[in-house]
């Protein structure tokens, strides 16, 4: 569904290597955000032609939006968050489930077209919304988690894959995960091919080789290991993380979001799965659906604030997108796409776009 404006196939950037840590999964490989929505340039104008608010208008009568929430096999869904936005994604009304599917919101929103959002989890749907005069009924089936996902088991349990492989092989896993925090890469590399050696079927070596050559920007290279992983071990949420990297480098957004939905099926608290997702949803124009993946994030990091930021522009949301864009800068002064960031913010604040002090 396109929620947005774009005149031009969203591109993707891939930003020099990057430390970083989900949050999510204690003692894991350090991840490298490899695929950052990069509309720096050929948004710029459109970024300067973003309009404030409008004039206050008097205030529309209350409307009620009643309705259900049903899986893909028609039970029930409770406890599911249902909110209404508007096309700049802003939102304008939100309700949760009951034991029986159903929810009402009430919303003072003028008449006119929304999108209702639904989400649980990794389950979710949306679909545009007409506002009427006084009320209106919906039926909302969430999408169901992919067919070879299960939920994550916990922390302190070991799959079958993981206890067949030697211990040699896991002591040379260690060490290349020492090498790519440091950003070694042939050097973890190395030690990846040293575990391969030892077991062939190892799939947390696939896994994480798929992250080392996202680093080095061998998109096919990571893709293909991501895919030998899944197939050793379809449980691994982190190896479908490195799929929908690489997708989306490779702008194949439709499969990327199929993997960070995989990704989120398995794992559903990996915020860096979500952000993946965010991308995807980007790169196919959905651009409100994209801000509610990234609103749900709630992680103070540079890449959701710039892929925040370009979809706020995208939204006409000038304002909102300098300070986004500002806190990028204030987090990663260094980074190779700062310069065009600055010029963005700066040309805003001479526009009267000027945005709100960025804390640190």
């Amino acid at each position: 569904m396109n929620t947005g404006r774009c005149l031009n196939r969203p591109q993707l950037w891939i930003p020099l290597p990057k430390n970083f840590r989900d949050s999510n999964k204690d003692n894991h490989l350090s991840r490298v955000s490899l695929v950052t929505c990069t509309m720096v340039l050929c948004l710029a104008n459109t970024f300067l032609l973003a309009s404030g608010n409008s004039a206050a208008q008097s205030e529309p009568p209350s409307k009620v939006v009643r309705g259900s929430i049903v899986s893909s096999e028609g039970q029930p869904v409770a406890g599911a968050e249902v909110e209404i936005r508007d096309l700049r994604g802003i939102r304008v009304g939100m309700a949760f489930s009951d034991r029986t599917g159903s929810f009402e919101i009430t919303t003072q929103a003028a008449a006119g077209e929304y999108i209702l959002l639904s989400t649980k989890k990794s389950q979710f749907s949306d679909q545009s919304l007409t506002l009427p005069g006084a009320s209106a009924e919906v039926k909302v089936a969430l999408t169901a988690a992919p067919e070879n996902a299960a939920p994550r088991q916990p922390e302190y349990t070991v799959s079958a894959v993981q206890l067949a492989t030697p211990a040699k092989a896991h002591a040379y896993l260690r060490s290349a995960q020492q090498e790519f925090r440091k950003m070694n890469l042939d050097a973890a590399l190395a030690k990846i091919d040293l575990a391969l050696q030892i077991d062939p079927q190892c799939a947390p070596a696939f896994s994480m080789r798929a992250f080392i050559k996202l680093a080095m920007k061998d998109l096919n290279g990571a893709r293909d290991d991501a895919q030998q992983a899944i197939a050793l071990e379809p449980k691994d949420a982190e190896a479908f993380i490195a799929m929908s990297m690489a997708y989306n480098s490779l702008y194949d957004f439709a499969n990327a979001a199929e993997a960070a939905h995989q990704a989120l099926a398995l794992n559903p608290d990996s915020w860096t799965a979500r952000l993946e997702m965010a991308k995807s949803l980007y790169g196919q124009r959905q651009f409100v659906p994209a801000l509610r993946e990234l609103d749900s994030l709630q992680q103070d990091f540079p890449d959701v604030h710039l892929v925040r930021g370009n979809v706020l522009v995208q939204l006409g949301r000038g304002r909102e997108a300098a300070d986004e864009f500002s806190a990028f800068l204030a987090q990663a002064p260094n980074d190779s796409r700062a310069p065009q960031l600055r010029q963005i913010v700066a040309r805003a604040r001479l526009t009267s776009l000027t945005p709100s002090p960025t804390q640190p």
